[in-house]
């Protein structure tokens, strides 16, 4: 098993945190890039469907995605069949 391949499994597993740092690995290695917005928003674009589009905001101050942002995080990987 990859580092990429564990990392996703535990994007699966988490319930209340996942580092962000480890989510944009995952994210990359599902085919997503990263751009930067105003502040602290950002957005994953897949790189085979410009429409495929999830938008967050940076945690901060720090390092973790948790609560809503991680559920949504998860449910849309899911409904796109990634997870």
């Amino acid at each position: 098993m990859t580092k990429q391949e564990k990392l996703l499994s535990a994007l699966k597993a988490s319930k209340s945190t996942f580092e962000w740092d480890k989510l944009l690995t995952v994210m990359n290695f599902l085919g997503y890039r990263l751009i930067e917005r105003a502040g602290s928003r950002v957005v994953f674009i897949h790189q085979d469907d410009e429409n495929d589009r999830l938008h967050l905001h940076k945690p901060h101050p720090e390092n973790h995605l948790k609560g809503g942002a991680l559920k949504s995080v998860k449910i849309y990987l899911q409904e796109k069949g990634r997870i």
